[in-house]
């Protein structure tokens, strides 16, 4: 993998150099920008790059999946894991006493990832930013278990569809507790037998809880 300083040709290399710098180096260096503004930036530049390739990785998947599938490749984890492999940590700018201490995997890192995004973003606009961290997402992308990505009652349905099965059908059976705390209860019904009651605090929960108890029946298995 690239190093960090190989993702981008900056214009402006003040950009790069506030995007390695930690808050606590202005302790020691008052005055010096540091990488805080740009991580508020990047975190939302990081959003729209993943989102965009998530859409076109993953044609097939629904809403709720697609969002499942971004937050894995945003997350801390994953931000301060790609900071190590760029060697991040080895430039980020910190007060003497930190110098050295940033641990693997941690929030420094993942914010320091972000504020790079942002960097590349201000410095060369929205398309440079996409061609820097787009590659950095794909690896994580492709690795990604679509199944395990699907909402509940989207595969219920498509394991209908595939066994010829009739669509399901949700009914409502109306909710219990006080009003500040409903729960809500729904049943499923497939091809004639009735599945859940499943429970949520909203009718959608409620819903998903059902297919899945319809999920876990051998009647309506994947071939």
């Amino acid at each position: 993998m690239k190093s960090f300083r190989e993702l981008h040709a900056f214009e402006d290399p003040a950009l790069l150099d506030q995007a390695m710098t930690h808050p606590s180096y202005a302790n020691e260096h008052p005055g010096t920008p540091t990488y805080q503004r740009l991580e508020f930036l990047g975190d939302a530049v990081l959003q729209l790059v993943a989102s965009q390739l998530l859409l076109t990785r993953f044609p097939d998947l629904d809403e709720g999946g697609l969002s499942k599938a971004r937050a894995r490749l945003v997350d801390r984890t994953h931000c301060a894991e790609l900071a190590g492999d760029l060697g991040i940590p080895a430039a980020l700018r910190t007060e003497r006493g930190l110098a050295g201490g940033v641990a693997p995997g941690s929030k420094v890192l993942a914010d320091a990832f972000e504020a790079l995004v942002a960097a590349i973003y201000v410095d060369g606009g929205l398309e440079a930013a996409r061609a820097a961290i787009s590659p950095l997402l794909a690896k994580k992308a492709d690795a990604l278990d679509v199944d395990m990505l699907k909402d509940a009652k989207s595969e219920l349905q498509e394991r209908c569809q595939a066994r010829k099965l009739p669509l399901p059908l949700y009914e409502d059976h109306g909710h219990s507790g006080p009003d500040h705390a409903r729960v809500y209860h729904v049943t499923v019904t497939v091809a004639g037998v009735v599945y859940g009651p499943g429970s949520g605090r909203k009718k959608q929960v409620a819903e998903a809880a059902a297919a899945r108890i319809a999920l876990a029946a051998t009647a309506v298995e994947p071939d």
